[in-house]
């Protein structure tokens, strides 16, 4: 694990509460769509209200990605996806200036 990302910890503590006191705040005020992967593969999708068009059509796309019963072609088209956003990625690396 990276050290660069740890929290002291007398400040995890603080650091703690105020990722609480803003998910409260968030859980409050919008409607949050979480999707969880248990170890079996399955999927479970939670929502603390009425999804809006918006996330229904990401998570329905999530969902049809990770269908294991997908066609070739989609999965084809996501491996290649998935190479083409990790090649940006090394590409930006090597151009960022430390």
């Amino acid at each position: 694990m990276d050290n660069q990302n740890q929290v002291p910890e007398e400040n995890q503590e603080e650091t703690e509460d105020i990722f609480l006191d803003n998910l409260k705040e968030t859980l409050q005020s919008e409607t949050i769509v979480s999707l969880y992967i248990t170890e079996s593969g399955e999927f479970v999708m939670l929502t603390n209200g009425e999804m809006n068009d918006v996330q229904r059509n990401i998570t329905t796309k999530m969902l049809t990605a990770a269908d294991p019963g997908a066609s070739f072609i989609l999965k084809a088209f996501i491996y290649i996806e998935i190479l083409i956003h990790r090649l940006e990625d090394k590409i930006s690396k090597f151009f960022k200036v430390p």
